[in-house]
């Protein structure tokens, strides 16, 4: 099982571009400790590489099958390596280390290509396999590759890491390496390579196939959560009209009352100063207790002076004195609040219409909201939101699976957070007692002009 100089400085090669692309793209979710992290999963990846290349070479004249499994079985745990070392499910995991997989072996197949053409003939398979092909095609590919990684997959994965489609969409990159293993990597089809054979372009429709496949399955995803988030937001945006268009009717309700009341008022004092007249005091009691209960006009509430922040806090307000919900709101703002106006509805509005639709689904009568937002300096904002609830929390990291109605995305914690990174927020997540409760810390972001 000795590996000769220049396979080892070919498994290098290969393993070099796979750790550097991963690091710098993913080096945010290695979980800690991070450094022991980092240097157990190189060495183990390395020594696996190692491993896996020297089992390859001892068994390459002796049984396909065996091959085959090893290198197989190399690159499964190979791919639980990442998954042990990344702060990702494992289906995400399964995904991106299939992809990176199927980069290096496209690579090695490029290699041996670019080798016949160079040289007339095909290298032995691992032993006596020189390194200077793989280089070239390295320092060829890898700018694409990376790009790919930066601009579509980790974007993907951001953008849609709570998605079930990835529960599936982990099976296309594995099967890809499995069918390379099995029928396409030059260990067994070096006839097949050279120029003239019948399948001679079968390598190249590989690689197109399998990354442009990956590249539509990504936009594809990318495209998926975008109009997701839209709907989302516009569906705050259309409860904010909404919430507005209530504050509107209470306030011409309130204008209309109180220019009634102005208009009757003359004749109110006529009347007390007939009472008067015939010292009927009793009557003129009576009738001022009357005119009193008259002058109590339902005005729309005034929480922190904006009218946007009011609007939505009035509108869910209602909702849940309508379904018979406890709910209390406690506000001190200053006129001048340290996030955009749309940004800080987003956040109240999903937080608030999620404490609401957890308390109708509720059985029990004990429902309640509470809500608290204040200013301890001009440069922080703290929103704290108490509900009950029943039934099972489901949750996937900060993500919490919705159980709202089909027709909705469920992706409202995933907007809040987003825009609590973009303020430097710091997000907490508490439920006990049948009781959810989310605090968010906002700091301002002064490169964001108000609205």
């Amino acid at each position: 099982m000795n590996l000769s100089l220049s396979t080892l400085v070919v498994i290098f090669l290969f393993v070099l571009p796979i750790i550097f692309i991963l690091y710098h793209t993913f080096r945010d979710k290695i979980k800690s400790p991070f450094l022991l992290r980092v240097f157990s999963s190189i060495t183990i990846f390395a020594l696996l590489s190692l491993l896996g290349a020297a089992l390859s070479v001892h068994f390459l004249e002796n049984s396909r099958v065996v091959q085959t499994c090893i290198i197989t079985i190399t690159m499964l745990a190979e791919m639980l390596i990442f998954y042990i070392t990344v702060d990702y499910k494992l289906v995400h995991a399964l995904f991106i280390a299939s992809v990176v997989k199927c980069y290096a072996d496209n690579v090695i197949l490029l290699s041996y290509l670019l080798y016949y053409t160079v040289t007339g003939y095909f290298p032995a398979v691992f032993s006596g396999y020189p390194a200077w092909p793989m280089f070239i095609n390295i320092v060829v590919t890898f700018p694409f590759i990376f790009l790919f990684f930066k601009k579509l997959m980790r974007p993907a994965l951001d953008l849609s890491g709570s998605l079930s489609l990835w529960s599936y969409i982990w099976i296309v990159p594995l099967c890809n390496n499995l069918l390379y293993s099995l029928y396409i990597g030059p260990s067994f089809n070096i006839g097949t390579l050279s120029p003239g054979a019948e399948l001679y372009l079968l390598p190249f429709l590989w690689i197109l196939l399998s990354f442009s496949t990956y590249i539509i399955l990504l936009k594809m995803i990318i495209g998926l959560s975008k109009s997701a988030r839209f709907q989302e937001e516009l569906h705050i945006s259309d409860t904010q009209i909404t919430a507005q268009q209530k504050q509107l009717e209470h306030l011409q309700q309130h204008i209309q009352d109180t220019s009634r009341i102005r208009h009757d008022m003359r004749h109110h004092f006529l009347a007390l100063q007939g009472f008067i007249a015939q010292e009927d005091y009793p009557g003129m009691a009576e009738y001022i207790k009357d005119s009193i209960s008259g002058l109590e006009p339902a005005a729309a509430e005034i929480y922190s002076g904006n009218a946007a922040v009011d609007a939505i806090l009035g509108y869910y307000k209602r909702e849940a004195l309508a379904n018979r919900i406890d709910i209390q709101i406690s506000v001190s703002l200053t006129d001048t609040l340290p996030i955009q106006d749309t940004d800080f509805c987003i956040i109240l509005g999903n937080l608030l219409e999620n404490a609401l639709e957890a308390c109708i689904r509720q059985l029990s009568k004990k429902r309640f909201i509470r809500v608290q937002l204040y200013m301890p300096t001009n440069a922080t904002f703290i929103i704290i939101i108490k509900n009950s609830y029943e039934g099972k929390i489901k949750q996937q990291g900060q993500i919490f699976l919705s159980s709202k109605a089909q027709n909705r995305k469920g992706i409202g914690i995933r907007s809040v957070l987003d825009i609590a990174k973009k303020y430097q927020g710091i997000p907490k997540f508490e439920y006990d007692n049948n009781e959810f409760k989310v605090s968010l810390l906002l700091h301002k972001n002064r490169t964001t002009k108000k609205d």
